[in-house]
């Protein structure tokens, strides 16, 4: 008869829930501690992290890298537009001409597709990438002026808002002047320079 002891059934092993978030689940406790310090700390080091959280290394590791996938959070290096040679930032808010845009010419005459054919530029999310895409990167604005984002305002006294890095005020003051004012779609546009915010906008 054999005396030997019984053998325990194996128990499952015990595994941390740090594998890809489930898709809509909102964030628990230690990534939402996480992501608020980012928001206002993009720039922060895991030593910090862990010191603001609480937590330990594996577990600031592990919540990144399931957030990261999840897309809560953006991984990659960001480019500092100053050291591009773009110092000075600006808020461009712009009220359109909706009677043109239904019309499909919200742009600049000149600007043509591959076909010849004048670009159409038919709603206010068409004129946002126009502006991004065609508009600042034709030649007079070229390597002058870098627009970072484009948005449609709700509610507020203006249609869209544009920001703006310009080399310097003359280049932006071209750009508005003759850039933004001559599309047929913008009525009107006002600009003013971004001077300072936390966390610091000016990198």
């Amino acid at each position: 008869m054999d005396k030997s002891p019984k053998r325990r059934p194996s128990e499952p092993e015990q595994i941390d829930n740090h594998a890809e978030p489930r898709r809509n689940r909102k964030p628990n406790e230690r990534e939402q501690a996480i992501l608020e310090y980012l928001r206002i700390n993009p720039r922060a080091t895991y030593a910090a992290l862990q010191v603001a959280t609480g937590l330990k290394s594996h577990e600031v590791e592990w919540a990144l890298k399931a957030m990261t996938r999840k897309k809560w959070i953006e991984d990659g290096f960001r480019v500092s537009p100053t050291a591009l040679g773009f110092p000075e930032r600006y808020r461009v808010d712009i009220w359109v001409i909706p009677l043109k845009l239904r019309e499909g010419i919200g742009g600049r005459a000149q600007d043509l597709d591959a076909s010849g054919q004048r670009l159409v530029v038919d709603s206010q999310k068409r004129l946002g990438r126009y502006i991004m895409e065609t508009l600042a990167k034709d030649a007079p604005f070229r390597d002058r002026v870098l627009v970072e984002e484009v948005h449609i305002l709700l509610g507020g006294p203006a249609d869209m808002s544009a920001t703006v890095r310009a080399r310097d005020n003359d280049a932006m003051l071209e750009f508005v002047v003759s850039g933004l004012r001559i599309c047929e779609g913008i009525q009107q546009t006002t600009t003013c320079l971004m001077q300072w915010s936390h966390p610091d906008i000016r990198l």
